[in-house]
């Protein structure tokens, strides 16, 4: 859980916006830059694309988990601490691309406006014919 947490934090921080920008040369990856703080996150598992399990959405401490979008790189900050090495990334429309462990990973913006990032990290697995998925839904505010 705290793996899949982490994950989806850096693909927050990675995440583009749809709202549009009065600044026409505002692209959505510049309004992705800077720190993004999580606030709620809400688990869902399905089984062959039915809900099975919805978490309650759990919060977050102020500056409990952080996450900054450079412009190149995905940081991540728990406490003010550096909890893992910089990921690389990319924004291609709706999606934040990265690397992880040399596989090719990616992390859908849900929404985004100025203030506000919901990001969706998805896990789907096929077991003995079943398709299970888990989606893990984080809301973060910028700083």
């Amino acid at each position: 859980m705290k793996k899949i947490l982490l994950i989806c934090l850096i693909a927050v921080t990675a995440l583009v916006g749809c709202k549009k920008d009065d600044n026409e040369s505002k692209t959505s990856n510049d309004k992705l830059i800077g720190k993004w703080m999580a606030k709620t996150e809400i688990e869902f598992e399905y089984e062959n694309g039915k809900l099975v399990r919805q978490d309650d959405p759990s919060s977050y401490d102020t500056d409990e988990y952080v996450i900054e979008f450079t412009g190149t790189q995905i940081k991540q900050y728990e406490f003010g601490e550096s909890i893992e090495e910089p990921y690389n990334y990319t924004v291609s429309g709706d999606k934040i691309n990265y690397t992880e462990d040399g596989n090719s990973e990616f992390i859908t913006i849900k929404s985004q406006s100025d203030k506000n990032l919901v990001l969706l990290m998805e896990d789907v697995d096929v077991i003995n014919g079943v398709t299970f998925k888990e989606v893990l839904e984080i809301s973060l505010v910028k700083k």
